[in-house]
Protein backbone atom coordinates (compact mmCIF):
# COMPACT_ATOMS: atom_id res chain seq x y z
CA UNK A 1 0.00 0.00 0.00
CA UNK A 2 2.84 2.38 0.80
CA UNK A 3 4.41 1.82 -2.61
CA UNK A 4 1.14 2.81 -4.30
CA UNK A 5 0.92 6.01 -2.27
CA UNK A 6 4.56 6.82 -3.03
CA UNK A 7 3.88 6.36 -6.75
CA UNK A 8 0.86 8.64 -6.56
CA UNK A 9 2.74 11.32 -4.61
CA UNK A 10 5.70 11.19 -6.99
CA UNK A 11 3.39 11.80 -9.94
CA UNK A 12 3.40 8.32 -11.43
CA UNK A 13 -0.33 8.19 -12.05
CA UNK A 14 -0.04 5.43 -14.66
CA UNK A 15 1.95 3.20 -12.28
CA UNK A 16 -0.59 3.85 -9.53
CA UNK A 17 -3.53 2.91 -11.78
CA UNK A 18 -1.68 -0.16 -13.05
CA UNK A 19 -1.00 -1.32 -9.49
CA UNK A 20 -4.67 -0.96 -8.61
CA UNK A 21 -5.84 -2.83 -11.72
CA UNK A 22 -3.27 -5.63 -11.36
CA UNK A 23 -4.30 -6.18 -7.75
CA UNK A 24 -7.62 -7.42 -9.16
CA UNK A 25 -6.41 -9.35 -12.21
CA UNK A 26 -3.00 -10.37 -13.57
CA UNK A 27 -1.23 -8.06 -16.00
CA UNK A 28 -1.43 -10.67 -18.75
CA UNK A 29 -5.22 -10.90 -18.73
CA UNK A 30 -5.49 -7.13 -18.45
CA UNK A 31 -3.24 -6.78 -21.52
CA UNK A 32 -5.38 -9.21 -23.52
CA UNK A 33 -8.55 -7.33 -22.60
CA UNK A 34 -7.09 -3.89 -23.36
CA UNK A 35 -5.48 -4.82 -26.66
CA UNK A 36 -8.50 -6.93 -27.60
CA UNK A 37 -10.77 -3.92 -27.37
CA UNK A 38 -8.29 -1.85 -29.39
CA UNK A 39 -8.24 -4.57 -32.06
CA UNK A 40 -12.02 -4.68 -32.11
CA UNK A 41 -12.09 -0.92 -32.57
CA UNK A 42 -9.73 -1.22 -35.54
CA UNK A 43 -11.98 -3.86 -37.05
CA UNK A 44 -15.12 -1.79 -36.57
CA UNK A 45 -13.57 1.30 -38.16
CA UNK A 46 -11.60 -0.30 -41.00
CA UNK A 47 -13.84 -3.27 -41.76
CA UNK A 48 -10.72 -5.40 -42.18
CA UNK A 49 -9.55 -8.11 -39.80
CA UNK A 50 -5.87 -7.92 -40.75
CA UNK A 51 -4.76 -5.46 -38.05
CA UNK A 52 -6.62 -7.19 -35.17
CA UNK A 53 -5.28 -10.58 -36.27
CA UNK A 54 -1.71 -9.28 -36.32
CA UNK A 55 -2.19 -7.69 -32.88
CA UNK A 56 -3.75 -10.91 -31.61
CA UNK A 57 -0.87 -13.08 -32.79
CA UNK A 58 1.89 -10.76 -31.58
CA UNK A 59 0.48 -9.60 -28.28
CA UNK A 60 -1.51 -12.71 -27.39
CA UNK A 61 1.35 -15.13 -27.95
CA UNK A 62 3.80 -13.07 -25.92
CA UNK A 63 1.24 -12.52 -23.17
CA UNK A 64 0.57 -16.23 -22.73
CA UNK A 65 4.28 -17.07 -22.59
CA UNK A 66 4.98 -14.37 -19.99
CA UNK A 67 2.26 -15.49 -17.61
CA UNK A 68 2.94 -17.52 -14.49
CA UNK A 69 1.91 -21.16 -14.52
CA UNK A 70 -0.93 -20.59 -12.08
CA UNK A 71 -2.65 -18.15 -14.48
CA UNK A 72 -2.08 -20.03 -17.73
CA UNK A 73 -5.56 -21.61 -17.69
CA UNK A 74 -7.25 -18.23 -17.25
CA UNK A 75 -5.14 -16.65 -19.96
CA UNK A 76 -5.88 -19.50 -22.37
CA UNK A 77 -9.61 -19.13 -21.59
CA UNK A 78 -9.49 -15.43 -22.51
CA UNK A 79 -7.43 -16.32 -25.59
CA UNK A 80 -10.16 -18.77 -26.68
CA UNK A 81 -12.82 -16.11 -26.14
CA UNK A 82 -10.85 -13.75 -28.37
CA UNK A 83 -10.61 -16.41 -31.09
CA UNK A 84 -14.36 -17.01 -30.82
CA UNK A 85 -15.02 -13.26 -31.02
CA UNK A 86 -12.89 -12.85 -34.13
CA UNK A 87 -14.60 -15.86 -35.74
CA UNK A 88 -18.01 -14.38 -34.92
CA UNK A 89 -17.06 -11.01 -36.42
CA UNK A 90 -15.81 -12.69 -39.59
CA UNK A 91 -18.94 -14.81 -39.87
CA UNK A 92 -21.13 -11.73 -39.47
CA UNK A 93 -19.13 -9.88 -42.08
CA UNK A 94 -19.45 -12.59 -44.72
CA UNK A 95 -23.01 -13.57 -43.82
CA UNK A 96 -24.95 -13.23 -47.05
CA UNK A 97 -28.72 -13.14 -46.77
Amino acid sequence: MMMQIEKLVSGDLFGYALDILTAVMPVEILALLVFGTIGTGYYMVQGSAIMPLIMFVLIGGVTIMEGPLSFIQGIVAVFILVIAGIAYLLLQRFNVE
